[in-house]
């Protein structure tokens, strides 16, 4: 739920940012929502091999790890926010409107 409001927010910068180089900004949400949740789900993986919880057979097992090792989630934050930077270091090297 936390990623959700986290992401909003930055969806909104997106927008604005998209808006000042004069492309499309729901092309540019889409691909932040994409980033975002691929990288979450990156995130989640990595952290769950690494704490040797690789093997999960139910959605019941990858609660009790999740709500036993917050850590896992903060690392899927961590890497969820990364997707979040790539794509807006390539929208940021787009030229402004302006200078077109």
């Amino acid at each position: 739920m936390l990623d959700i409001i986290i992401l909003y927010f930055l969806l909104k910068k997106i927008g604005l940012l998209a808006k000042e180089k004069g492309v499309s900004s729901v092309k540019w949400k889409i691909l932040t929502v994409l980033s975002w949740f691929v990288f979450e789900g990156i995130g989640v993986d990595f952290a769950l091999a690494w704490a040797g919880l690789g093997e999960i057979k139910s959605v019941t097992q990858f609660s009790s790890i999740i709500i036993s090792n917050p850590g896992v989630m903060l690392f899927a934050y961590f890497c969820a926010f990364g997707g979040y930077l790539l794509v807006r270091y390539l929208l940021e090297r787009k030229p402004n409107q302006q200078e077109q």
